[in-house]
């Protein structure tokens, strides 16, 4: 990264000078032009009638513009929530009774559960080193209507293979493919329309760093023509208070939570603009890189990791409570999950970070 940029990131986030934040995959920081953002806003709406939101559509209809700019998804529709799970509940609500549907054994529990708690046929792929694979296969054998699937896996941070969806969409084109983005989107550029996904949903809490209670899914048509909504509010109207139902409303039947929302809008362009995803995309995948080759010098990484050709920045090392704390003691910021200790890397992470938390796995030799 450039000197200007570095500085702006080391000014955004005063925390990462004090400590080695590897914990987006748990939450992300918030960046300070957010913080101003929200201090702002909450000050003007109770002392200045002007910043009072009675444009509420216009803005959020920028919003989802703004969506659909930066995830190449212009012909597909975008809807708000305050989370991923609520948004995932409704459309899995809207899913004809007794489809069929693929999960992963160990998948995200808001993505399994849902499926899960109504009335639908289900089988289940693996999780491992040959994942793909077992989706294959699970899919030739089961013939299902959905796939539904965290792009990157929460505790092993195993990523799917996009290629691998394109290749499974084209010989089963009537599967449509339901995908968790939260702990993948915002770490790479990534093109909706040309994907395989029928839909993807994500908070913005992690790796947009954009705070709590706010979220969105992208849909395309082929996917929203065939649901059958039973989620509805006035807010779903085009009109109110008798219009026709909106694509998406749906999932949108009540007010908006405008300070989430705009919150959203102003930390994705902070993402997206002010450092650039491309920027972003660029060191993530540095060192995260490096970050890998380490961890499997040091035999910190299980098998179904290490014999992946491609991850994203999520990892789960090898270690328990009593190593976390050590990290802690350290000012290395992590998080048990699973049987290990999860650590993830974002674009404010540099070498420094990975060498200081590589001394601390050291010194328990």
């Amino acid at each position: 990264m450039t000197a200007s940029l570095t500085d702006l990131i080391d000014n955004s986030f005063p925390i990462i000078n004090t400590c080695s934040y590897l914990n987006t995959a748990s939450s992300g920081l918030v960046p300070r032009k957010l913080i101003e953002f929200r201090k702002q806003y909450n000050e003007g709406i109770h002392s200045d009638y002007t910043k009072i939101d009675y444009l509420e559509d216009e803005k959020i209809d920028g919003l989802r513009e703004k969506i659909k700019k930066y995830f190449h998804a212009e012909s597909s529709e975008v809807a708000l929530l305050p989370n991923f799970s609520i948004g995932l509940n409704f459309i899995v609500e809207s899913i004809p009774e007794n489809s069929k549907v693929v999960l992963l054994n160990g998948d995200y529990p808001s993505v399994n559960l849902p499926f899960e708690q109504r009335n639908f046929e289900i089988a289940y792929a693996e999780i491992n080193e040959d994942l793909e694979q077992n989706i294959l296969e699970t899919v030739a054998k089961f013939n299902p209507d959905y796939l539904a699937l965290s792009i990157v896996q929460f505790i092993s941070g195993i990523l799917i293979d996009f290629e691998f969806l394109k290749e499974l969409k084209s010989k089963y084109p009537n599967l449509h493919i339901i995908g968790d983005a939260t702990q993948y989107l915002g770490t790479e550029d990534f093109k909706f329309n040309a994907s395989a996904f029928s839909a993807i949903g994500s908070s913005g809490y992690k790796w947009f760093n954009a705070g709590t209670g706010n979220a969105f899914f992208i849909l395309k048509p082929e996917l929203i023509d065939i649901l059958k909504p039973k989620t509805l509010g006035s807010n779903s109207l085009l009109t109110k208070p008798n219009g026709p139902v909106r694509k998406v409303g749906f999932l949108e039947p009540g007010h908006f939570d405008m300070h989430s929302l705009k919150s959203l809008g102003v930390a994705l362009d902070f993402h997206f603009m002010d450092i650039g995803i491309d920027a972003v995309e660029k060191q993530i995948k540095s060192i995260s890189a490096v970050a890998k080759t380490e961890f499997i010098n040091r035999n910190l990484l299980k098998k179904e990791v290490v014999n992946r050709k491609t991850h994203s920045s999520i990892f789960n090392l090898k270690g328990d409570e009593k190593i976390l704390n050590k990290l802690h003691q350290h000012q290395i910021i992590a998080a048990l999950r699973g049987d290990g200790i999860r650590v993830g890397f974002q674009y404010f992470n540099n070498q420094a970070d990975l060498d200081k938390l590589l001394e601390v796995f050291d010194l328990k030799k």
